[in-house]
């Protein structure tokens, strides 16, 4: 049983993610899936959005946050309290961005990656895909795919196996 789904039949129910960690988000919903929820974006009414916001579905964007203009967020990603993104940022499905995050203009984050509290990520980068970016780090390049980065600026600290969260 995850989070009390197994079992449960849902259709026309609406359901919220509450999961940070994109590879739990990820085992949630593989065993979500054939619950039949609809998952609506849940977007903080103290939040802050400027035009051309486009959120996908079971998006959580938390109080604080904003998020200036051009900005696509894809399905279940996170963009906790107090984050700031700028424009022309594109967030992939499951990315969470942590509190008091700080994401340039023009950057790409992902499938599955994790941006850290108060880390800073320079703009024209790119985070790939289930990469992790530690607490307070400060991102000046891209970030491979299945990479942790600390420090400032940002090093590489381990690289993973890809397919780890599968």
């Amino acid at each position: 049983m995850v989070g009390g789904i197994v079992g449960f039949r849902g259709a026309g129910a609406r359901a919220v993610l509450g999961v940070g960690y994109p590879e739990s988000k990820h085992r949630v919903l593989k065993h979500a899936h054939q619950c039949g929820f609809e998952w609506p974006a849940l977007i903080h009414p103290e939040s802050r959005r400027g035009a051309r916001v486009n959120f996908g579905r079971g998006c959580f964007v938390q109080a604080g946050c904003i998020l200036t203009c051009d900005i696509d967020v894809a399905e279940f990603a996170t963009i906790n309290t107090g984050a700031t993104i700028n424009h022309d940022v594109r967030i992939g499905r499951l990315a969470t961005i942590s509190p008091g995050a700080h994401i340039g203009g023009n950057v790409i984050i992902e499938e599955g990656a994790f941006v850290g509290i108060g880390a800073a990520v320079k703009q024209r980068v790119r985070i790939g895909m289930w990469s992790v970016v530690g607490a307070g780090a400060v991102v000046v390049s891209d970030v491979p795919p299945n990479t942790v980065v600390t420090g400032v600026p940002a090093r590489i600290r381990e690289q993973r196996e890809s397919g780890w969260h599968e």
